[in-house]
């Protein structure tokens, strides 16, 4: 399903909210005149119908809520990992200013490649729902040029142990951004929101109104709430996919401030 995200988050709008109330009102016309008169739908049914349509109108709003929630704490959670990688990546840079040339001038431009690749490349397959790793070869290149540093004091040790314990670090961060990249609303509970949407709307035929107008009417409110509801959760699932996604702006400032020499007392 991730093919929705590829879609301009309006379109994506249009067709969830307008496909929703689009069927529930062509089928309510289609079916109104049989169902009334197959069920014997009349006023007095109202009372009956307006308690079962509140008792699963409650259950229904509870479980968007909970939903809904859970959609937004994923979204806030995926963007705080990105931030925290960002972090490590700013610290790492920091931390080999304290090694000597010509090794720091190599550990600089490798952490700028990262950089390069995970805005350039791996953020534009995430989107895309490709899977690329080519950051980790970059990372692993970086600690290889690490491991040929030799130590000339014990200042020097301080600084690479230093050094290799924020490099653990963004290993960590940078997994964990990337285990983000699948976060989401189980399948499962789609199926459950969307079919118990569905068998709402089909009770909500049977509500006795006079006019098919304004039975219409109150379809249309109901199913358009209903869409802009789904859209909105549908929208925030996935952190890292659609118009409505963590952006790569932590990462293209701090390769910004790199190249302005804010992080390199020596520039």
């Amino acid at each position: 399903m991730y093919w929705i995200y590829n879609l301009p988050i309006w379109l994506l709008g249009l067709i969830i909210v307008g496909g929703i109330c689009s069927v529930a009102c062509a089928v309510l016309v289609l079916i109104r005149p049989w169902g009334y008169s197959y069920f014997n739908i009349t006023s007095d049914t109202n009372e009956g119908i307006g308690v079962f349509l509140a008792s699963m109108g409650m259950l229904y709003g509870l479980l968007l809520g909970l939903t809904a929630v859970s959609v937004w704490e994923n979204f806030d959670s995926a963007e705080e990992l990105v931030n925290k990688e960002a972090s490590s990546i700013t610290l790492l840079y920091k931390a080999s200013n304290m090694l000597d040339n010509p090794i720091k001038a190599l550990l600089h431009q490798e952490i700028k490649d990262y950089l390069n690749q995970v805005i350039n490349v791996e953020w534009t397959a995430s989107d895309k729902s490709k899977v690329v790793n080519t950051g980790a070869i970059i990372l692993t290149q970086y600690l290889n040029t690490l491991s040929t540093y030799h130590v000339k004091s014990v200042e020097n040790q301080i600084y690479l142990t230093n050094l290799l314990t924020v490099y653990d670090q963004l290993i960590r961060d940078r997994r964990l951004r990337l285990l983000a990249e699948d976060m989401g609303v189980p399948f499962i509970a789609w199926v459950v929101i969307l079919t118990v949407g569905v068998l709402i709307i089909v009770i909500s035929f049977l509500i006795h109104l006079p006019s098919i107008r304004t039975h219409l009417i109150v379809m249309a409110i109901f199913s358009i709430t209903l869409g802009l509801m789904i859209f909105l959760m549908v929208a925030i699932d996935n952190p890292f996919r659609g118009g409505i996604s963590i952006s790569s702006d932590a990462y293209s400032q701090i390769l910004k401030d790199i190249q302005l020499g804010i992080y390199d007392p020596y520039l």
